[in-house]
């Protein structure tokens, strides 16, 4: 199911039960019927001011931020001074929203939406009076008829962007699920780090707690932790060169946005970091051997594809010879193959606070990547991913 947004822009000036609560209940109304009308995979939800937005969020950036990335954008540009001798005019931030909007998304993709109970078309500025707003009134008319009349009028601008290929961006997309892929692989990683190995693993679930973890979590986690040496000896050299890839056919297009790629590049170095910091000769002291004994069967299996020479497969046996794959990844440095299979733990506070440093600094990158591409992942169901 891809989600796609809608940006609602409203004032407070009017009314709540004419303007900005009665016209939300028509965008919500016409998100809930427009199944009925588009037989395709999508989940429209709508957006507003810096709702969802955790602690004190710099109003302007995040609302600016939310329209960049919303698909649909509808503003209540209705008369808020009919009573003035003065120029009539809409709310100021709902004009300032609506002429961001315009430069970001283009008309294409915004509804203006216009109670006549409070000015006529004449009293809209020049410039809005030719946009052909969505116009409803309340006198003589039932709530439930007008509802009905802007939310198939949303629904009938939904279906024609749909027709025309203004909700989905294909090529952005498909960025998007190589980036993730190659963003869930390494979560699928650094799980097994701070979570160990899982009977039954779910890496949805590990996805989010991952993610959602903060800095004296990661530490109450690591501290004295068991890490299988399997685990803490992976590098994620193939992970680097295939964002690499892509970094550079979306450095070349015209087509992304900057700070995209700007994010990518960000996720990037990060990889090149992660390397070296886990590279023996940078922090040779980092990991020392644990006292608590690994209590699973394992086996490491080599692997057999010729392009990922350094590929092993990590294996619980489960009954005689067979096994269960629990772990895969790529370790360059061979010297270390004798200690895969031993505990090992992050010697010190000094080396713990520079790996949480990199914990820290991976979380971040990829919600910010979330927060720019519609805060979800785009799982590509067929190639799996895990196995990278």
């Amino acid at each position: 199911m891809m989600k796609r947004t809608i940006f609602y822009s409203w004032q407070s000036d009017l009314p709540n039960n004419t303007n900005r609560g009665f016209i939300e209940d028509c965008i919500k109304k016409s998100i809930n019927d427009v199944a009925k009308f588009i037989p395709f995979n999508l989940e429209l939800t709508l957006d507003k001011d810096t709702f969802n937005e955790p602690g004190n969020p710099e109003i302007v950036n995040t609302i600016l931020s939310k329209i960049e990335n919303a698909k649909i954008f509808i503003a209540d540009i209705s008369i808020i001074n009919s009573d003035s001798k003065l120029r009539k005019t809409p709310n100021p931030n709902v004009l300032f929203e609506l002429g961001y909007a315009s430069k970001a998304l283009g008309w294409e993709r915004i509804i203006c939406i216009y109670n006549l109970d409070y000015g006529s078309f004449d009293e809209l500025p020049f410039d809005l009076k030719h946009r052909r707003p969505i116009a409803y009134t309340l006198n003589n008319k039932t709530k439930s008829e007008a509802k009905n009349g802007i939310a198939n009028a949303i629904i009938k601008t939904i279906t024609s962007l749909q027709d025309r290929g203004l909700l989905f961006d294909e090529m952005e997309d498909f960025l998007k699920k190589n980036v993730d892929t190659e963003i869930l692989t390494i979560i699928n990683h650094l799980s097994k780090v701070l979570f160990g190995i899982q009977d039954k693993p779910n890496l949805l679930i590990h996805t989010g707690k991952l993610l959602n973890l903060k800095r004296n979590e990661l530490f109450n986690i690591l501290k004295n932790k068991p890490i299988l040496g399997f685990h803490i000896f992976k590098t994620f050299e193939e992970n680097y060169k295939s964002l690499r890839k892509i970094y550079e056919n979306t450095i070349s297009s015209p087509h992304y946005k900057r700070e995209i790629i700007v994010i990518i590049l960000k996720l990037l170095d990060w990889l090149a970091w992660y390397n070296k910091i886990m590279q023996e000769r940078t922090y040779p002291s980092m990991f020392i051997i644990s006292n608590v004994i690994v209590n699973r069967k394992l086996k490491i299996i080599g692997s057999n594809n010729k392009d990922l020479p350094n590929r092993l497969i990590l294996g619980e046996c489960i009954e005689d010879d067979k096994y269960r794959v629990v772990d895969f990844g790529d370790i360059i440095q061979k010297n270390r193959l004798q200690n895969a299979l031993v505990n090992f733990q992050i010697s010190d506070d000094k080396h713990l606070e520079v790996y949480i440093n990199v914990l820290e600094s991976f979380i971040e990158n990829v919600n910010l990547w979330l927060d720019k591409t519609n805060g979800e992942f785009i799982v590509d169901t067929f190639n799996n991913f895990e196995m990278k």
